[in-house]
């Protein structure tokens, strides 16, 4: 569009792993924080870029999150479930292990990364065990009720031990927003 037009915006809910869209239809898809949460990221790539120009850009975009202090609830809470044969990928996670993937297959593709936004946030260990038990992170969404709550009592054990008269230390997160534009430099030029 030129400067000064407005464009018309069409909004669809759809299955990112089956597009409802012709090939070549965009210029540039955004996926931001949701290839943890498709079955088959890899297939909602091959998706995206089925619908994208030739010259088109893939943006996988997310939080990157790192915490001082001690150990930390939501990290627990990833180690109980692994050690129950159980997945709980982050956004970050799922991005990562995509690009990782598209980049080793396809030698034709290039990356660049920027990180056009950080910030800090607070948090303590009782509000951390708080959103586990809320479901607030999408990480908990694909666990059964039965799964869920085993879980959750041994983290609620773990807790109990670990933080016993310190539930409102205060930690430290620093987070990034991250955009990763993967393109095929030779349909650029």
């Amino acid at each position: 569009a030129r400067a000064g037009r407005s464009v018309p915006l069409h909004v669809a809910v759809a299955d990112m792993q089956a597009l409802p869209y012709a090939e070549r239809s965009f210029d540039a898809v955004i996926a931001t924080h949701v290839l943890h949460l498709v079955a088959d990221p890899r297939r909602a790539v091959a998706e995206a870029f089925r619908v994208l120009q030739p010259a088109g850009s893939l943006l996988i975009c997310g939080d990157d999150r790192s915490t001082e202090g001690e150990g930390s609830v939501i990290d627990q809470w990833r180690v109980i479930l692994e050690r129950h044969g159980l997945s709980a990928p982050t956004a970050t996670d799922a991005a990562g292990d995509v690009v990782r993937s598209l980049l080793a297959d396809d030698p034709g593709m290039a990356m660049e990364v920027t990180r056009p936004a950080s910030w800090q946030t607070e948090t303590t260990p009782a509000a951390e065990l708080d959103s586990v038990r809320r479901r607030l992170w999408s990480n908990t969404w694909r666990l059964d009720d039965e799964q869920f709550e085993i879980c959750l009592v041994e983290l609620t054990q773990w807790f109990e031990e670990q933080f016993s008269g310190r539930v409102q230390a205060r930690s430290v997160s620093s987070v990034e927003f991250v955009v990763r534009r993967l393109y095929r430099p030779s349909a650029v030029g």
